[in-house]
């Protein structure tokens, strides 16, 4: 009959302390992340941000070619004196159902109170829009789009990820008590 002595167990325990903190941990990152893009899918006029960053769903074809229809954009808060003419820009806008807009800009003017106002165009569309952007309306520039294909494909990398290290976790146990 083999023996097992005292610090065997012992480190057979506290591996298995280690191994379910990082359960615990990587469960609490992913509650927090759900958490957030939930808050986030809401539909309110500027959804919370993160490390003034901010995530928003496009619904309309006026970006289109280079916006698709259901993207989803990371907008950065941006000051108003580093915003340049070709950026895009996502803005609050109150005309008809959307309380945010996202277009290029196309111009910039200067008003006298060292303001600014921003002359915008979607990229579909043949004419400017009907109304200057005052800098106060700005939420930040899209600093990346992401479509839905884009956003499957990153789920399955992180799902191949995940299982991989769950792997080395189940198998490196294997290694570790030989």
């Amino acid at each position: 009959m083999n023996s097992i002595s005292g610090s065997t167990i012992l480190k057979k325990r506290n591996f298995n302390d280690l191994w379910w903190l990082y359960v615990i941990v990587l469960l609490m990152l992913l509650s927090t992340l759900i958490s957030f893009l939930s808050s986030t899918s809401m539909d309110q006029d500027v959804p919370p941000g993160l490390f003034g960053y901010r995530f928003f769903r496009v619904s309309g074809v006026s970006m289109e070619p280079t916006i698709v229809n259901g993207s989803i954009l990371i907008v950065k808060q941006t000051a108003p004196d580093m915003i340049q003419k070709n950026d895009i820009i996502t803005y609050l806008c109150y005309r008809g159902q959307k309380a945010c807009t996202t277009h290029r800009v196309i111009d910039i003017e200067r008003l006298d109170n060292d303001r600014r106002q921003f002359i915008t165009r979607g990229d579909g569309n043949s004419v400017k829009d009907p109304v200057p952007i005052p800098q106060d309306q700005v939420v930040g520039v899209v600093k990346q789009a992401f479509t839905a294909n884009d956003i499957s494909s990153g789920f399955k990398w992180i799902g191949l990820l995940a299982i991989s290290l769950l792997i080395i976790f189940i198998y490196g146990r294997k290694f570790i008590y030989r």
